[in-house]
């Protein structure tokens, strides 16, 4: 029997019982996961999974214990969620992959459970050829893949979801098993109490303590655009619980593709998180920086999205699953070190953000003057306009704007070995035109990584430290010895 029921039934507490029947009176042979908005044409919003079990029969040898179990999940079901038809279609994949494993010819990705809520991963990677599905992460969930895998003598002792025994998490988990630090739970970190979910106010205002929801945690920094709750005694009662301090973490728990945000709360002012935020209070002396960091690493996102339970549109991650998180806890020298190079990569990536930003600025304000200077000529004005150049884009740091340039400059230059046109190319000479003070940067980027900056060096400072016959990686090195000597590098 194949039946399409709610993804809620294979995973929430609530449902234990529908899957102690079917363990009971079924094998179960395939869970396929279908996409989210598989039946959004008919208003549908429920998470939704195909699975196909056979009844036991206690006269047939083969159909008396549980076996194998065939998992996957599709991305495209050859329908729009419009309900118009498309090309895509998972389905006739899954299927003919399925006849292989029914077949005994399955050579996929396969599990064996190995010790309590572990798996050993058989075989990682398809060994042969054919028609397999190409892993294609979803926007929201670093679970929802296009994927099948197999697990052999599994013990279906609770949930059977294809998120939930997928391979990504096991891989995790036996890195971190086999990581030569102490793992300890979330919980253990926390004060006693927490992790807990916040609770909602009863009412609210225009002013007083600000109430924290899900789109208050945004992973990049608590935005305090919020609702407030009365700053009342009555309120700060009723709402003990969630009651937010400064250096709290915060935990989304709730909604799909919203799942799994980790923020720390910075404010001196006290905060009230409603109920689908869990707040974690660490101990005193626990690297707060370096659990969020880990949180929110694929190691910590995984662990959350595993347990995410629920099939309408209230997905939520239940407050004992998130006390039960596992982070490993090296030296504290250590932690200081990760915590210092994620806060050196952030920075360096939002230069990069802004200096896109900068970059589709000033190619919307070139495409805008050339319209007006179009304008221009058409209405008999060209001798006004036609030498204008276009608008500067608005202010934006230096840092970013190198960034920005010196990576479309690699991306431009990639294929290329002809050095007189790689320094020819615009982005290389709007790096010269910013001048002296663009050398820090053009110097840090010739220390991290080498490449053909020497003629920019040379334009904008018109000194070469370089001695006369040396080579590219000897001038590479005058070259930081120079910008070492005047303070431009540290």
């Amino acid at each position: 029997m194949a039946v399409v029921i709610p993804e809620g039934i294979l995973s929430n507490k609530g449902d234990k019982t529908v899957r102690d029947y079917i363990r009971t009176h079924c094998i179960v042979k395939a869970v396929i996961r279908l996409p989210q908005d598989a039946f959004k044409m008919s208003e549908g919003a429920a998470c939704t999974s195909i699975l196909y079990v056979v009844k036991k029969d206690e006269s047939n040898p083969a159909l008396t214990t549980q076996g194998d179990i065939f998992f996957a999940r599709a991305e495209y079901v050859g329908i729009s969620p419009s309900g118009n038809p498309i090309d895509q279609n998972d389905l006739p994949a899954i299927r003919e992959q399925f006849l292989r494993f029914e077949h005994g010819a399955w050579d996929g990705i396969e599990l064996r459970p190995s010790a309590p809520h572990r798996m050993e991963i058989v075989r990682a990677e398809p060994s042969s050829g054919g028609d397999w599905l190409e892993p294609e992460t979803n926007r929201t969930s670093l679970l929802y893949d296009r994927l099948s895998y197999v697990v052999r003598d599994p013990k279906v002792a609770n949930r059977f979801s294809y998120t939930y025994n997928h391979p990504k998490y096991y891989r995790l988990m036996n890195a971190l098993d086999a990581m030569p630090v102490d793992v300890a739970s979330l919980e253990s970190l926390c004060v006693e109490g927490y992790p807990r979910r916040g609770k909602i106010p009863k009412e609210e205002s225009t002013e007083g303590i600000p109430i924290l929801k899900v789109r208050n945690v945004t992973g990049d920094g608590i935005s305090m655009e919020t609702d407030y709750a009365p700053d009342t005694e009555e309120v700060r009662e009723y709402c003990a619980k969630g009651i937010v301090r400064e250096g709290d973490l915060l935990i989304t728990s709730t909604g799909e593709g919203t799942i799994g945000r980790v923020d720390a709360y910075l404010f001196e002012e006290p905060a009230i998180a409603d109920g689908h935020v869990t707040i974690c209070r660490l101990k005193s002396g626990v690297n707060r920086k370096y659990a969020q960091e880990f949180l929110k690493s694929e190691f910590g996102q995984i662990q959350m999205l595993r347990q995410v339970i629920g099939s309408t549109g209230q997905t939520e991650l239940l407050g004992g699953d998130i006390a039960g998180l596992r982070l490993p806890v090296p030296d504290p020298e250590i932690q200081a070190h990760i915590v210092d190079e994620m806060e050196q990569a952030r920075a360096r990536s939002k230069e990069f953000v802004n200096g896109a930003k900068y970059l589709r600025e000033r190619g919307a304000a070139i495409l805008a003057s050339a319209r007006t200077r179009m304008i221009g000529v058409l209405s008999g004005s060209a001798g006004d306009v036609l030498g204008e150049e276009e608008p500067p884009p608005s202010a934006t740091d230096l840092a970013s704007r190198f960034r920005a340039y010196a990576e479309v400059w690699r991306r431009q230059t990639t294929h290329m070995s002809s050095v007189s046109r790689m320094v020819s190319l615009p982005a290389y000479a709007a790096i010269i035109e910013m001048g002296h003070d663009v050398l820090p940067y053009l110097l840090e980027e010739l220390r991290e990584r080498p490449d053909h900056w020497l003629v920019a060096l040379h334009q904008i400072t018109q000194e070469d430290p370089a001695q006369p016959g040396s080579t590219f990686m000897e001038a590479v090195e005058a070259w930081q010895a120079w910008g070492r000597e005047r303070g431009y590098l540290k």
